[in-house]
């Protein structure tokens, strides 16, 4: 078992995909007591590192991996023992800002670097998901699917059924989109915008972390259940308490 602290470009900057198994809830969490502390604790980040760059990541919890066997050639993928709620927000809140930003007209590059950790990459690969990064249980797919492809809230909305109870994942996204249109809107000039998305982007790359526990190869299914209770509680104590002693 390994455990140690990784920044969103180091999960998700690699060409690997995370794998919810099926038998696993469909996606739960809720604006109040989740999407909006994100926020806060994002913009939080942010305005730290707008007076340190050398500012310390914001732990941001910790999720438990499995190893997969796949085909050669295929995408590398790993199992999500604990912490698909997690890894899932992260993925739609970096295409919410992704799509945000592009909207904004600013830099393209920011918006590529945002696409670099939304989406893998491999033109040998024949599996028609291989691009996504984090892999949902199968309710969840569509949505997931809508939300991290479509590019633009207008598309999301388009092929969005109105009327009917609308899916989390949607409404997930939403709520990032206006977070972030409502952020860009507090800044004055174009000079300022492009300054505050570079910072933004910055800290969604580098300076959130989690606490990334993969299991061995040898781990069976029990034991991974057995392990990810116990390694989330003390092992992501240990290791932050040590990060926060040495910042």
């Amino acid at each position: 078992m390994d455990a140690r602290p990784l920044t969103l470009r180091e999960v998700f900057g690699q060409d690997q995909q995370l794998r919810v198994p099926l038998f696993r809830r469909p996606y739960v969490w809720s604006r109040e007591k989740n999407w909006q502390p994100l926020w806060t604790d994002i913009q939080n980040v942010l305005t730290s590192f707008a007076h340190d760059d050398a500012v310390s990541p914001h732990f941001m919890g910790a999720v438990v991996l499995d190893q997969i066997r796949t085909p050669a050639g295929a995408m590398p993928a790993r199992q999500v023992v604990d912490g698909q709620q997690r890894l899932t927000t992260l993925q739609v809140l970096l295409a919410a800002v992704r799509d945000s930003l592009g909207a904004l007209g600013v830099a393209d590059r920011y918006v590529r670097a945002l696409g670099r950790l939304t989406a893998n990459e491999d033109d040998m690969s024949d599996d028609p998901n291989a691009a996504f990064k984090v892999w949902p249980t199968l309710v969840d797919r569509a949505p997931f699917r809508l939300v991290m492809t479509a590019g633009d809230r207008d598309t999301v909305e388009e092929h969005t059924p109105r009327g009917a109870e609308q899916p989390t994942l949607v409404q997930v996204y939403r709520f990032f989109c206006d977070e972030v249109s409502a952020w860009a809107r507090q800044l004055g000039s174009a000079e300022q915008l492009d300054e505050a998305c570079d910072g933004l982007v910055r800290v969604l790359r580098d300076k959130l972390q989690l606490v990334v526990i993969d299991l061995g190869p040898a781990t069976t299914r029990r034991s991974s259940s057995r392990v990810s209770t116990t390694a989330v509680r003390r092992c992501s104590r240990v290791i932050w308490s040590r990060i926060s002693c040495s910042s």
